[in-house]
């Protein structure tokens, strides 16, 4: 079968995916359960069923043994199709729900004798707990990254895959699975809060953030631009695209989207598998195709960056969709560096230092909110916006910087602070509070912008008439304090109450006067900015709305993405974002292939 793999100049395929992309209700896990974020503030939880939760009694010491004698290969193709029946990609949302999961037992023991005594199990905890799962992305990844570094044959002669034997040993070893990604010890109900749990759950429960397939590779499509036009990057860029991928930074965009928009199968549900001739050799998915060696299966690491499998013969299987987007941003961004740019010399000594390139990244960040926030308020020409550099000024001999973001419309006022910093693998798999403050609470998030936020209200109070003559000063004004963040990891559903008690604690050490109102701390992602955006150009005053609908709950402070799904109706696209992609299909559709 061969697919199709050049996308249409008249780029049906962009149109078809914006046009079908809802409102999204996304599930998250917390204390192997999951829970989904709903129009109360509060997750609601879902239990995951491990072995011993389905079963009722212990289950293997050594979870692989229950796949001896089944082939690598085709274990892997049935994980990575189911992966991605739960969030194909016409979809944002990870899909959690009984009928899903209903679905999927049937698939994954297709023999009457087994599915209905199981159904039953899955029943009878579908009666005391709402919608348990079995089938997860985490579970799916996990297994897979797992399977791929393992000893397993990756054929066995004369295989017949359609024995309840078989099936049933790949269902009870993904409720082994499920077992260890939920693995949470229960902390002390003493001490328990949202900042331990958020800790602990972390890692689960970034899997679950979704990212758009729209705004995503654009964000990345413009990092690769910003990073070829640096003079400093450029030539390195160049030389590591064309050595890893054979190809430009707008072919990588362009053959990454290919992949992702154009193959289609028959049947859609089979969309993950992709057929090529191997004579051609022009394809990226060989590089695309490996295995990485780590022993820390729970971490991805060789799925994030190597998000497909080879069957063989030109043959192979997407493992997961949001991480092949993620070539082109996020992962790219840590392959630029460990892969590349950490390895050259100049006279003996490492030509490019870590500090610097994450400035660079720090930099853009900044570059591609600034684009954002003027858009966003083209049209109100009585709001009065500041950002990052306009924002300092000379007092004395010193400089100070009131703060990254400062938006006023009358007397309410966004002041925000941006970070573009990035929770790294060691203190988000670290399971508790104090390996993910590295032992430093204060300073966690102190370099996370919190104390900085407090320290530009009382600095704007002071010192903002110094820049802005229509500042309210000595007059009744409102603060909708904002902290803008780069790592998804900041969109898990415990995060941002969690930076909004510190808030709360920060604020109690500076005096304003008492004619100043400042509303609960609001953490934002680039994302979030991405997808408000056009609405706010609409109608501005509706930032004002969805900023103060995020801290409806006093008690509770749920990620900006909740009152997004709640408050706007689908997805709207700029036209720049739509030109974007439009340019690169006119000029690379016939040229080169994914």
């Amino acid at each position: 079968m061969t697919i199709p793999w050049q996308l249409d100049t008249s780029a049906p395929n962009i149109e078809w995916l914006i046009a079908n992309f809802t409102k999204s209700c996304l599930g998250h896990f917390i204390n192997g359960h999951a829970f989904t974020t709903m129009s109360s503030t509060l997750p609601s939880p879902q239990l995951i069923l491990g072995f011993e939760t389905f079963f009722g009694r212990s289950e293997p010491t050594e979870r692989l043994s229950l796949l001896q004698s089944l082939p690598k290969r085709e274990i892997i193709t049935e994980l990575a199709g189911l992966n991605y029946r739960l969030k194909p990609k016409d979809s944002i949302e990870y899909s959690s729900s009984y009928a899903q999961q209903v679905e999927e037992l049937k698939r994954f023991v297709p023999f009457w004798g087994l599915f209905l005594p199981y159904k039953a199990l899955f029943d009878a905890h579908t009666a005391k707990t709402k919608d348990p799962v079995i089938f997860t992305r985490a579970t799916c990844l996990f297994a897979i990254e797992e399977i791929l570094k393992s000893d397993l044959a990756d054929v066995e002669p004369n295989f017949v895959m359609d024995r309840q034997e078989v099936w049933d040993a790949i269902f009870k070893y993904l409720l082994c699975v499920n077992t260890v990604i939920s693995d949470i010890k229960n902390p002390d109900e003493e001490n328990t809060t949202f900042e331990s749990v958020n800790a602990k759950l972390l890692a689960l429960n970034e899997l679950l953030i979704p990212i758009d397939p729209i705004y995503f590779p654009y964000r990345g499509y413009k990092l690769l631009e910003y990073l070829h036009d640096s003079p400093e990057y450029k030539d390195e860029l160049t030389a590591y695209l064309a050595s890893t991928y054979g190809r430009t930074y707008e072919e990588l965009v362009h053959a990454v989207m290919s992949l992702y928009l154009a193959n289609k199968q028959p049947d859609n549900q089979f969309d993950f598998m992709y057929f090529t001739d191997p004579a051609k050799g022009s394809t990226i998915l060989p590089a695309l195709a490996k295995v990485f060696s780590n022993p820390d299966t729970i971490k991805l690491v060789s799925l994030r960056k190597y998000p497909f499998a080879s069957n063989g013969e030109g043959v192979y299987c997407l493992i997961d969709n949001a991480f092949l987007l993620e070539k082109i941003y996020s992962q790219f961004v840590h392959d630029f560096w460990f892969d590349w740019l950490k390895a050259i010399s100049h006279e003996g000594k490492s030509k490019f230092n870590i500090a610097s390139y994450r400035g660079k990244i720090g930099y853009f960040v900044e570059h591609y909110l600034h684009y954002w926030m003027t858009y966003m308020f083209a049209k109100k020409a009585s709001y009065r916006m500041l950002t990052f550099d306009e924002l300092k000024f000379q007092k004395g001999k010193n400089q100070i910087e009131l703060a990254d973001l400062y938006i006023r419309d009358g007397n309410r006022i966004l002041v925000g602070q941006v970070k573009s910093g990035s929770i790294y693998d060691q203190e988000k798999f670290g399971g508790d509070i104090e390996a993910l403050y590295k032992g430093d609470r204060e300073k966690f998030f102190a370099n996370f912008g919190v104390h900085q936020l407090v320290s530009s209200i009382q600095e704007i109070n002071e010192n903002m008439k110094a820049l802005d003559k229509g500042f309210p000063k000595g007059h009744s004004y409102e603060v909708y304090p904002c902290i803008v963040v780069n790592d998804k990891v900041f969109q898990t559903p415990i995060m941002a109450n969690v930076f909004n008690d510190r808030f709360q604690e920060q604020l109690q050490k500076i005096t304003l006067p008492s004619r100043v109102k400042i509303h609960q701390l609001t953490l934002l992602h680039v994302s979030d900015i991405e997808r408000m955006s056009v609405a706010v150009n609409k109608r501005p005053k509706l930032v004002w709305e969805l900023l103060k609908f995020n801290t409806r709950d006093p008690h509770f402070i749920p990620p900006f993405y909740n009152t997004l799904n709640i408050k706007l109706v689908g997805r709207e696209y700029a036209q720049e974002v739509r030109e974007m992609y439009y340019d690169l299909i006119h000029r690379f559709s016939h040229s080169t292939s994914a």
